[in-house]
């Protein structure tokens, strides 16, 4: 594998739990990614010549160990093949255990950089070392198979009527300094656009995150896929409602589809698998009889697979 990045685990990084939050682990992967294809000539620079913009399509990514402040990462990669496609294979290390902290399959699109949409043109897949994809990074609960994008806003919104869903209807605009010189989302992954919902709510912004919102409950991330729909622009208003798709002993399975709230456009769908955790062991626990009840009323899970 070639080393793509080293990036310390810095304070800003840190969130209520203790420990590195999950969008920066996507983060380093895709400018890991960026540094990947800048190796083969298809640094920003050389893509604003020819008018097209690398972006992040689909990011499944495995969870393995929680990372600290000032934690030595470092990204690698590789070209693999998943579910029949070439993907890039990345892999988060911590430089002083050798532990892996996170392992990634991103899929990343060549797109006009004015308009977005996808542009004729291939990504140099032949260049660069290869490998087999792992074992430990093939999909586990989650899938490569597409999707569901046949819901629409309207039918999450009529569902999710009178419920309390911890995601129902968040909704957020979408700000100019996380866009490019285009007024597009500089997006390491859709789950960038949830955070544009998440952090415009920021009372509930700890109930979200935690779950139960007490001290000594947490959830721990062990698996997500974040499919890239459409790109967002600045000041464009974004929706989240989310579901439960499964819910076992100590684990749950979450999907989040965002919109474009005025065009009611899909953006972006995400799945999560998350553990529950004891914050002050640092292990894994059963669900909380409150939070599984919570949980179990904002089941869909006819909405799990695609149609």
């Amino acid at each position: 594998m070639l080393r793509l990045l080293d990036a310390p685990v810095t304070a800003d990084e840190i969130d209520h739990l203790g420990h590195m939050n999950v969008r920066h682990y996507t983060r380093r992967a895709w400018l890991a990614t960026q540094a990947w294809f800048a190796r083969l000539g298809l640094d920003d620079a050389a893509l604003i010549r020819r008018g097209l913009a690398l972006t992040p399509r689909d990011l499944l990514t495995h969870f393995y160990r929680e990372q600290r402040l000032g934690a030595p990462l470092v990204v690698e990669g590789a070209v693999t093949e998943a579910d029949g496609a070439p993907r890039l294979y990345v892999e988060i290390l911590n430089a002083d255990t050798g532990e892996r902290a996170a392992a990634l399959i991103v899929t990343p699109a060549l797109v006009d950089r004015t308009t977005r949409a996808g542009a004729p043109a291939d990504l140099p897949w032949t260049e660069g070392p290869r490998m087999p994809l792992p074992a430990h990074a093939a999909p586990r609960t989650l899938s490569f198979a597409p999707p569901r994008v046949d819901v629409t806003l309207t039918d999450l919104e009529r569902r999710s009527e009178g419920r309390e869903f911890r995601y129902g209807g968040l909704e957020g605009d979408v700000p100019s300094e996380v866009c490019d010189e285009t007024g597009f989302m500089r997006a390491s992954g859709a789950q960038d656009i949830d955070f544009v919902a998440i952090d415009a709510n920021e009372a509930r912004r700890g109930h979200l995150v935690s779950g139960e919102g007490h001290a000594a409950f947490g959830w721990a991330m062990l698996e997500s896929r974040q499919v890239l729909l459409a790109t967002p622009r600045a000041g464009d208003r974004v929706k989240v409602i989310g579901a439960e798709m499964r819910i076992d002993r100590k684990a749950h399975w979450s999907r989040r589809w965002m919109f474009n709230a005025r065009s009611r456009q899909m953006v972006g769908v995400c799945d999560h698998v998350s553990l529950a955790f004891d914050v002050e062991t640092r292990r894994s626990m059963e669900i909380p009889p409150e939070t599984r009840r919570e949980l179990e009323a904002q089941r869909m899970p006819d909405l799990e697979e695609a149609e």
